[in-house]
């Protein structure tokens, strides 16, 4: 599996973007905010950067985009993971957390975010 404290902001283009928001700090910023499961809104004002330049920087360009969406799986395997943990101990606890999980991605639809760090306290607190 690969090492996930690694920002793969390598393949991204820096020069393309014309944009001083635009940097290797603000980008690995936000990358890992949405990898640990950060809202896109969250890890934009951690990173300083303006949501809607994201989404059109997303839009326009496939390299960031790609990256984005790379941190949100990463972000939902590790779910999956602790989700595939507790049902090993306890089913109930598995179909519980995979019911929060859909419900939050479900409401988290409209604006792009990831399913937030509560889920993890749910997760724990089914045992």
């Amino acid at each position: 599996m690969q090492e996930r404290s690694t920002v793969q902001t390598g393949s991204i283009n820096y020069n393309k973007i014309k944009d001083k928001a635009f940097n290797k700090v603000r980008v690995d910023t936000l990358i890992r905010g949405v990898q640990k499961g950060m809202s896109l809104s969250d890890a934009c004002d951690l990173a300083q950067l303006d949501k809607r330049k994201v989404l059109d920087w997303m839009a326009e360009y496939d390299d960031f985009g790609i990256l984005m969406k790379w941190a949100q799986a990463v972000y939902k395997e590790t779910l999956y993971e602790a989700i595939n943990d507790k049902m090993m101990k306890n089913s109930n606890t598995a179909i519980k957390m995979l019911t929060e999980l859909k419900k939050a991605e479900r409401e988290g639809e409209d604006d792009g975010s990831n399913t937030n760090d509560e889920l993890f306290d749910v997760l724990n607190s089914l045992d």
